[in-house]
């Protein structure tokens, strides 16, 4: 039996995420001119990724993805009978995007 180690289960478990994010996610960026136009206390958007999932099953199976790569995911929410599954931060945009 083959042992792995924590950063390869991260690595693959980061690997699965994006597949689950190519599948139908998309990413929400701050716009920082707006922000910067109105200040940060009124535009409060943020960095945020969105996973579009069509089933319960599978919005378990990224939600414990996310815990595995030490992502802390939002509350889900539907949306159109899918579920969506934010993820807040800068961090878990570059994590998913790949940079």
């Amino acid at each position: 039996m083959v042992s792995m180690t924590r950063s390869s289960s991260v690595l693959s478990g980061d690997e699965a995420l994006r597949a689950a994010f190519r599948r139908g996610g998309y990413v929400r960026v701050p716009n920082m001119a707006k922000r910067q136009a109105v200040g940060a206390q009124t535009y409060k958007k943020g960095y945020e990724v969105r996973f579009v999932l069509s089933t319960q099953a599978e919005l378990n199976e990224v939600r414990r993805l996310l815990r595995t790569a030490e992502l802390r995911p939002g509350k889900p929410f539907m949306k159109h009978s899918k579920w969506i599954q934010p993820v807040y931060g800068q961090v878990a945009v570059g994590r998913i995007r790949g940079s």
